[in-house]
């Protein structure tokens, strides 16, 4: 199913949204280095099909100090962020 169709379950969405965390994480690996659970932790919330938790964990980790120290890393790299994908990710969430 796609954002195009009609509905889409809370286990598609949540997969969708872990794909474009796993992006992030992807994309930048060596540039963030150990220690970043974020991906770890959505893809917990994803078996559960917990939109709202990844939804409340994608904003608060984008919040932190960690999250804001990273965000400029991969910036300075010119790779994607989750602030950079917070659109696709949020439309995600948000679909029927």
């Amino acid at each position: 199913m796609t954002l195009g169709d009609a509905i889409m379950t809370d286990a598609e969405k949540a997969q969708g949204m872990l794909a474009i965390v796993r992006g992030v994480y992807t994309g930048g690996t060596t540039i963030i280095g150990p220690g970043w659970t974020v991906y770890e932790e959505m893809a917990a919330l994803a078996l559960r099909s917990d939109v709202d938790g990844m939804v409340r964990r994608f904003h608060d980790y984008k919040r932190s100090a960690h999250g804001m120290g990273v965000q400029k890393r991969l910036e300075v790299f010119g790779r994607k962020t989750l602030a950079s994908e917070s659109r696709r990710f949020m439309a995600i969430a948000r679909a029927a």
